[in-house]
């Protein structure tokens, strides 16, 4: 039965069921790790945020959120563990701003089988518009950390991909701007469809890095290796193929 696809909607089925507040509560006080898989960045934020948001963003102090607050106190208090990837990553950011690319519309089916627009996010990059989810307050976190996810290196260019420029615009938009340092996390995908990357963990106080391994290589184009001879004698490694993290992590990763 659970192999079956089913409509995103608000229909109940065999997979989702509505429950209230203290069944959900019952749930996440049975377990010790929470995954918040990839998808809509901002619909994660939403779906998390201590109080339910107003139609303009703005927090409903008087109308908590009881799946959101469930949630972040049970990480606040070391009970469990969240795990975030991609866009659950992404949504506990001090701020989501220029490096914020999301060109996504949510639908959501009713139980009259109509469509129904949820959201509209932007076709760009967020530009000016600073959205600030504070999860890093509510839970404790030692530092203002924009964290940012799927970074990738091109063999077609030998150069990484726009993330790396991102991260020096948002420095420009927030210089002089904030009292605290802001600091932006990249991680780096290897292998996105075999889960090998960089992880960022936060516990007890502490920021470690743990860099990924993958063994995997990729030709280096014919051009690509013409165009870097240009370079030499700085750049030496002129092989036809290239590794995709640096040659000498250990199976197990390093941890920074």
């Amino acid at each position: 039965m659970t192999d079956r696809f089913q409509k995103y909607s608000g229909r109940e089925n065999h997979v989702f069921r509505r429950i209230s507040d203290s069944e959900f509560s019952d749930v996440v006080g049975s377990v010790k790790t929470i995954m918040s898989c990839g998808g809509v960045t901002f619909l994660t934020v939403k779906a998390l945020q201590p109080n339910f948001l107003d139609i303009d963003g703005s927090p409903l102090r008087s109308h908590p959120n009881p799946y959101g607050r469930t949630i972040l106190d049970a990480v606040k208090a070391g009970r469990t563990v969240y795990v975030g990837q991609s866009a659950g990553t992404v949504a506990l950011s001090w701020t989501l701003g220029p490096l914020t690319v999301d060109p996504n519309w949510v639908n959501l089916e009713t139980e009259d089988d109509v469509l129904e627009e949820l959201t509209k996010m932007p076709k760009a990059a967020l530009g000016l518009h600073w959205l600030f989810p504070r999860f890093g307050e509510y839970l404790g976190m030692p530092y203002r950390i924009a964290l940012r996810p799927h970074l990738k290196f091109n063999i077609d260019t030998c150069a990484y991909e726009g993330h790396c420029q991102g991260v020096e615009k948002a420095g420009l938009a927030i210089a002089g701007g904030t009292k605290h340092d802001v600091f932006v996390v990249t991680l780096v995908d290897y292998d996105f469809a075999q889960g090998m990357a960089d992880a960022l963990e936060i516990s007890e106080g502490k920021v470690l890095y743990h860099v990924g391994f993958c063994d995997a290589e990729d030709v280096v184009p014919d051009q690509v290796r013409w165009e870097l001879t240009r370079f030499k004698p700085v750049w030496k490694y002129m092989h036809g193929t290239m590794r995709r993290p640096p040659e000498g992590n250990p199976p197990l990763g390093l941890v920074l």
